[in-house]
């Protein structure tokens, strides 16, 4: 197991910390060498071994590794990982969780990882399971829970979802609240459960990618103001606020680039691309 605080022992060098178990299970000196060597190397801190400091002495990415390196060396059938990269800065975070998917993929060993940051859980995992309240909401692939999400839960853990309030219009379609705009859904797309009345409160949800801004309004868009304008490199991200009675949370748009007449503070209207909304149940947000 891997705490997230680390657990090293700050009286004992690299070696001994992880040496430890193979002493307490009484190994023999030459094997204990063996094998401490090998997985620092995996690790990637041969040159640190050499020097043999105390974990005081290290880096938080290097100490992170060393205490993996600790719950490698006993050769184990599953390796636990809780919240490992908590206490790391952002850029040491995005480097270790390549290197823990790195060391996975070299050992082969079974991997259960816990966190709360889904950007983690995205990057590293080749089956995830998300848990509400110690239920398990979902589990897949990360493409499977992004595209497929079972319900508004899951889909707003896993990425952005935008939650439309709306009103059910027809099995596969909604009114947005406080417009004429009918959205309709494909039937794969519908998480809706069976027996719903029409008029019944629902969402309709969409990802930033599957909305665009207009500029001019038609009888299937909505009226937004633009709040903050963000430029991530791949995409420009519009941060936009709607009428209370259609949702309370900012909507984020991403568009493929810089619309030039937009300024923040301007009133846009927005639009879903066809075929790629989703109808859920209407329920509390996380």
């Amino acid at each position: 197991m891997v705490f997230q605080s680390f657990a090293l022992y700050p009286h004992m060098n690299i070696f001994e910390n992880v040496a430890y178990g193979l002493r307490v299970r009484k190994m023999e000196e030459k094997e204990i060498r063996r094998r401490v060597t090998e997985v620092m190397e995996l690790v990637g801190l041969t040159e640190e071994l050499k020097r043999n400091p105390s974990p005081t002495g290290l880096s938080g990415g290097q100490q992170q590794r060393v205490a993996i390196a600790r719950a490698l060396v006993y050769d184990p059938d599953i390796l636990l990982l809780d919240e490992p990269l908590a206490n790391l800065d952002a850029k040491l975070r995005r480097y270790m969780r390549a290197e823990i998917r790195r060391i996975q993929k070299a050992t082969n060993i079974t991997t259960i990882f816990v966190t709360h940051d889904q950007e983690e859980a995205m990057a590293i995992g080749d089956r995830l399971a998300v848990l509400r309240k110690g239920v398990i909401e979902q589990i897949g692939t990360s493409d499977e829970l992004y595209t497929n999400p079972s319900n508004a839960f899951v889909a707003n853990f896993i990425g952005k979802m935008n939650f439309f309030n709306a009103a059910l219009a027809g099995s596969h379609s909604a009114k947005i609240d406080g417009t004429k705009v009918v959205v309709d859904v494909k039937p794969e797309r519908s998480r809706l459960e069976a027996g719903l009345k029409k008029g019944s409160e629902v969402y309709v949800g969409a990802r930033p990618e599957q909305l665009e801004i207009v500029e001019e309004a038609s009888d299937q868009t909505i009226a937004a103001t633009v709040q903050i304008i963000q430029h991530l490199g791949q995409v420009v991200r519009y941060e936009v606020l709607l009428d209370k009675a259609i949702s309370p949370a900012t909507m984020e748009i991403d568009m493929p680039h810089y619309l030039s007449n937009v300024r923040e503070r301007d009133p846009v209207f927005i639009r879903f691309k066809e075929g790629l909304p989703f109808l859920f149940n209407r329920e509390e947000q996380n």
